[in-house]
């Protein structure tokens, strides 16, 4: 299991000029966080107008007040609708940070343009040779970074597969590019299907803290966008605390007299098996409780799911106390209390659980 990377930005955003026009919201994790990266296309037809190029820059002028990165998507055809002769001049107008460039350049093109700005290509489809050839030419600029992003899917079942993901994005890494993924948010979906626009197929329905924690660690992408326009409060404080603490913070249900596990910093064992996750600091937080491990009296001693959380009673003698948290299901055993479970949103985070990792149980809601 990969260590945890933590990210110096907090989760970005993508912002539809459709969606902005009708609403005139910002994503609240922009208006409450500078430094965030933003997603913005700039050769969306059905948005062209007589006043397209205005309301572009109107919401470019407020995202770089709010201290935003601008990552663009564009085009030739942005170049035309806009009527400016080169991408650096675009740039430079809207403020922008970064460019991304999808197709209607050639890679030789694309790679003298690494030499004047930060580039991001599409991490999907750029083939290796093409991809190295940028690389090098950014490494002679003062921007030596090259950014590979993943395109979003709002169509379901198009969304792209585990073992697709992992090889683009290390090949691209070998080659010393920096990955950038979608997740879907929870709240607020995007028009016109409403049903997610997440990189990964699979992660259409999970919510989205539990999204940008397996990107971050079982895919260790570099920097993880919110494609939808609004993730909930609460999904919000989870990610946050997941990237500000350098842990897991998983939301659990305890049995009423085990709420003094709440909040409280564990780490896997290192020696764990595959099959549960065993708390290092278990039987002294069992001490702590209890003044001795001699009164853990045999309680619902029932079939272990998934996802529950359970305590070792005095029938198993002198290793009472023992909490572990379970990856599989197993049988009864009379000597095992079932003390609580992981809230059925957050159980794929087990997962996520290294040897050595540092997690925490917080109150579900």
């Amino acid at each position: 299991m990969r260590k945890p990377q933590m990210h110096k930005n907090p989760l970005g955003c993508a912002i539809s000029l459709t969606e902005y026009n009708k609403t005139k919201k910002l994503p609240a994790a922009l208006c409450a966080a500078g430094g965030v990266c933003v997603f913005i296309s700039l050769h969306i037809e059905e948005e062209f107008c007589s006043s397209y190029t205005q309301q572009v820059k109107d919401l470019c002028a407020l995202l770089c007040s709010k201290h935003a990165r601008i990552l663009a998507d564009v085009s030739p055809k942005t170049l035309e609708i806009f009527k400016m002769s080169s991408f650096l001049e675009l740039k430079q107008t809207l403020g922008l940070w970064a460019l991304r460039i999808d197709d209607g350049l050639t890679p030789q093109e694309i790679a003298d343009l690494a030499k004047t700005m930060p580039i991001v290509v599409n991490a999907s489809t750029i083939c290796p040779d093409d991809a190295q050839l940028i690389v090098q030419s950014a490494q002679t600029s003062s921007n030596p970074l090259v950014y590979a992003m993943h395109n979003f899917y709002p169509r379901p079942l198009t969304g792209l597969d585990s073992a697709f993901f992992d090889e683009c994005n290390d090949t691209l890494k070998r080659l010393g590019m920096h990955i950038m993924a979608f997740i879907p948010a929870d709240k607020v979906k995007r028009i016109p299907l409403r049903e997610g626009l997440p990189t990964l197929e699979h992660q259409r329905t999970l919510s989205p803290y539990v999204s940008f924690a397996q990107m971050n660690i079982r895919y260790a992408v570099d920097e993880v966008f919110c494609a939808d326009p609004e993730i909930s409060s609460h999904e919000q404080a989870l990610i946050d605390t997941f990237i500000q603490q350098d842990m897991l913070v998983i939301p659990a249900k305890l049995r009423s007299g085990y709420e003094y596990l709440y909040r409280k910093i564990f780490t896997c064992r290192k020696d764990s098996p595959s099959w549960l996750v065993r708390f290092e600091e278990s039987r002294r937080y069992a001490s702590d409780q209890s003044n001795g491990l001699h009164c853990i009296e045999p309680f619902c001693t029932t079939f272990r799911k998934r996802g529950c959380i359970t305590m070792d009673n005095k029938h198993f003698m002198r290793y009472q106390g023992e909490i572990e948290l379970l990856r599989n299901d197993f049988p009864a055993d009379a000597r095992v209390n079932v003390i609580g479970h992981v809230d059925e949103h957050y159980v794929e985070l087990i997962d996520l659980i290294g040897r050595g990792t540092r997690f925490m149980l917080v109150p579900a809601q």
